[in-house]
């Protein structure tokens, strides 16, 4: 008797251990995939969780340090109104003498006049990176379109034809994913990490180097960008999501939307509707 005791107090401690084990094991993973305990999505403040990755809640302003642990920015706003980035529209001294830092901020003026080479330097500075088309299309899903059922309303739709201009992030309530992240349609066209031949028409492939402001590094069989900036030689890289001037291509502001998609720039371009999001 005292023989068919000690197994059976064997037998419930090993199904204690298991069960144990998988208690832990179901919280490990609901950690990974941003159900932790507790209701927390497992990013850092001011991100959304999107699948396995944290994307910025809103589009990034670019500061001379990096923010807070809360998320709070500090130092000086580069590119509000203006390119007065202190470093070069290359990238060479974005995170070295000079740099600039990324963050995801509500009610701010989203950064402009930014290159791609810088917007990658800005996310990298605060460990996080640009966004591939392919996230950026995930995390997009579900923000509605202005101009179905009706045209941008200047107020709660996403910022496509009203404005004029930036607006401040996440102030159009209705112009949210799915995931929560705010402003993926309009408001300003967004970098993605992707690069693709340039849509220059007839395809023609370029031989040489990129030119004096980014060396002599030889560049050959690229199909330069439709619209190149400070070089000349750089295939496109993708913008997403339409801007504040959509409504210069559609009256109804079509020009922006989930699946808008540019493939004419080169990433040394900049303008005043040109931003980006980090993701981690």
């Amino acid at each position: 008797m005292q023989r068919k005791l000690t197994r059976l107090a064997l037998l419930t401690a090993a199904a204690l251990g298991v069960a144990a084990l998988v208690s832990l094991n179901l919280a490990s993973s609901a950690s990974a995939s941003g159900n932790a305990v507790g209701g927390g999505n497992g990013c850092p403040v001011n991100m959304v969780r999107v699948g396995p990755l944290c994307v910025d809640k809103y589009e990034a302003s670019v500061w001379s340090q990096p923010p807070t642990q809360d998320g709070k920015p500090r130092g000086i706003q580069f590119g509000r109104t203006s390119d007065d980035y202190p470093c070069s529209f290359n990238g060479s001294d974005c995170s070295g003498a000079n740099p600039i830092y990324a963050a995801s901020v509500p009610g701010r003026r989203p950064s402009a006049f930014m290159t791609w080479f810088q917007a990658q330097q800005a996310c990298l500075n605060v460990g996080k990176r640009l966004p591939t088309n392919a996230e950026w299309q995930g995390a997009a899903a579900g923000t509605p379109t202005d101009y179905e059922p009706g045209p941008d309303d200047g107020v709660h739709d996403c910022n496509t034809s009203t404005a004029g201009r930036a607006v401040a992030t996440g102030s159009r309530n209705r112009c949210v994913s799915s995931f929560g992240a705010y402003d993926m349609v309009g408001n300003m066209f967004e970098w993605t990490s992707d690069w693709i031949q340039g849509s220059s028409t007839p395809w023609a492939p370029s031989v040489g180097t990129a030119g004096p402001d980014f060396g002599n590094d030889f560049m050959r069989g690229t199909n330069p960008a439709f619209e190149a900036g400070y070089g000349t030689n750089f295939p496109s890289a993708l913008v997403r999501g339409g801007s504040f001037n959509a409504g210069k291509f559609s009256p109804n502001g079509s020009g922006a939307g989930t699946f808008a998609l540019n493939a004419r720039f080169s990433p040394d371009t900049a303008g005043e509707d040109g931003g980006f999001r980090c993701v981690q």
